[in-house]
């Protein structure tokens, strides 16, 4: 064999739109390397397969690699399968984008006016009429915005003070947003896709064919299928720029290398990076409460609910059975604990409660009066016990009880407080509060058990 043929060859790749993925693997199919946007390889020579990603969309194909040569792609594209209609997107409804910019250029054009630092859009499209969505203040009020339809598209849009809002759904679900100063938040809702939430600095209106919003996109993409998109560089790279920057790129790359076991010093970078950004807001607290790969929320806590699940999930209530304040008393965020609801990566809840029919979740509801019993009957648990956290705590121990074949009485006396809220994914405080009522039979709620996975109620995390 002549040195030619000893020549190691090189795959050379390079995406034009942020968030592609690559992937090359060997003849026995074992991957050589993988990396988002870019990336360079140096292999023996040979037949190498390639995988290109974007969100949904994939394109695999094999290349052969000469003694010396090199395999090069520029300039790669693929069509992105996002909810916003940025540039890449595969298959945004007809006046999407221009909808979306006109809403956003808008409100930046009366933010100027009138020195208001926070603003929302929130643009929908539905292929027929029915209830629109209505934005809500943290009281839960109405809010008046400017609204705007045309065909199957609407938008509605208002300057707001900074904190928390919610998006209610045509089908009754709430969604966390929360609004800060210096930014303008933009919700893109397609009916059939799902949602996505984008930021933008106040005095630049949102486009489709910034870059930093495709990362968006593609980040989304990928948390909704919970692979981690972007891992590597992002406080460099997409939180750097002041004039073409969504900080929502950030808060997905930070739960990526959560989700990839990889939160070290990158990931502090994002989140320190992101404080500065956007002070207060949950989502970055709660990713600030995971420290050096451990929860330690140490002087942080959240009122409101932040915006994503994952943010809800596996960091804010995890902190909660570490610090008692990590979630504030009596808090937005601690209420909706036992309603939250599935919608996509995003955190919901449903405002009601269900119904109630017995005389203990009606003492729980603080509904006294309609059920003729007397106001001095709220010295069993008082009012303040949540009726849906009542709810599923009770059912819990009562499925525990019938799984292991003991009564209620003995899997209280088994299981803590602590070990409950984290079966129940609920704040301690909410199952204190459900634990001080008695015991009633679960089947008079007339509500379906909550789907908990009965193999895992005996492992009580130490």
């Amino acid at each position: 064999m002549s040195s030619s043929e000893k020549q190691p060859g090189r795959i050379r790749l390079s995406a034009a739109q942020p968030g592609v993925e690559f992937v090359v693997r060997d003849g026995s199919l074992t991957t050589l390397a993988a990396a988002t946007q870019r990336l360079d390889l140096t292999v023996e020579p040979g037949l190498y397969q390639i995988e290109r990603r974007a969100g949904e969309a994939t394109v695999t194909d094999v290349v052969l690699v000469l003694p010396g040569g090199a395999h090069d792609e520029d300039d790669v594209r693929l069509p992105l399968p996002a909810v916003a209609p940025v540039s890449a997107s595969r298959d945004a409804p007809p006046r999407f984008r221009e909808t979306a910019e006109a809403a956003s250029a808008a409100l930046t054009t009366s933010a100027a006016a009138l020195h208001v630092t926070a603003g929302l859009v929130v643009v929908t499209w539905r292929s027929g009429p029915g209830r629109g969505f209505e934005v809500l203040d943290d009281r839960l009020r109405r809010l008046q915005g400017v609204v705007v339809s045309e065909g199957f598209l609407a938008t509605w849009s208002a300057l707001l003070q900074p904190g928390g809002y919610v998006l209610r759904t045509p089908a009754n679900a709430d969604v966390s947003l929360y609004l800060v100063a210096g930014w303008q938040t933009v919700v893109f809702h397609r009916e059939g896709a799902g949602m996505s939430v984008h930021m933008t600095p106040m005095d630049v209106p949102w486009r489709a064919d910034a870059p930093a919003h495709t990362a968006t996109e593609a980040a989304l993409a990928g948390l909704r299928q919970g692979r981690p998109v972007f891992r590597h560089d992002v406080a460099g790279e997409w939180l750097g720029a002041p004039d073409a920057i969504d900080p929502m790129v950030g808060i997905l790359a930070a739960h990526a290398l959560r989700i990839a076991g990889e939160a070290d010093t990158r990931y502090g970078d994002i989140v320190q990076r992101l404080q500065e950004l956007l002070p207060g807001h949950p989502d970055v607290t709660a990713l600030a409460m995971l420290r050096g790969g451990r929860i330690d929320p140490r002087e942080l806590s959240v009122s409101w609910p932040p915006t994503l699940l994952a943010s809800y999930r596996d960091l804010i209530l995890p902190a909660d059975l570490v610090s008692p304040s990590a979630i504030a008393d009596g808090s937005m965020a601690e209420r909706i604990a036992g309603r939250t609801v599935r919608y996509g990566p995003w955190l919901a809840w449903s405002d009601a409660p269900g119904p109630l029919r017995s005389p203990v979740l009606a003492l729980a509801a603080g509904d006294l009066e309609v059920r003729g019993l007397d106001r001095t009957a709220r010295g069993i648990g008082g009012p303040r016990a949540d009726p849906a956290a009542y709810r599923q705590v009770t059912e819990f121990l009562a499925q525990v009880a019938g799984f292991e074949g003991t009564d209620v009485a003995d899997v209280r006396s088994r299981w803590s407080t602590a070990d409950i809220a984290r079966a129940t994914e609920l704040p301690v405080r909410a199952v204190t509060a459900a634990l001080e009522l008695p015991s009633y039979d679960p089947s008079m709620a007339g509500d379906e058990a909550p789907a908990i996975d009965l193999t895992t109620w005996s492992k009580k995390v130490e």
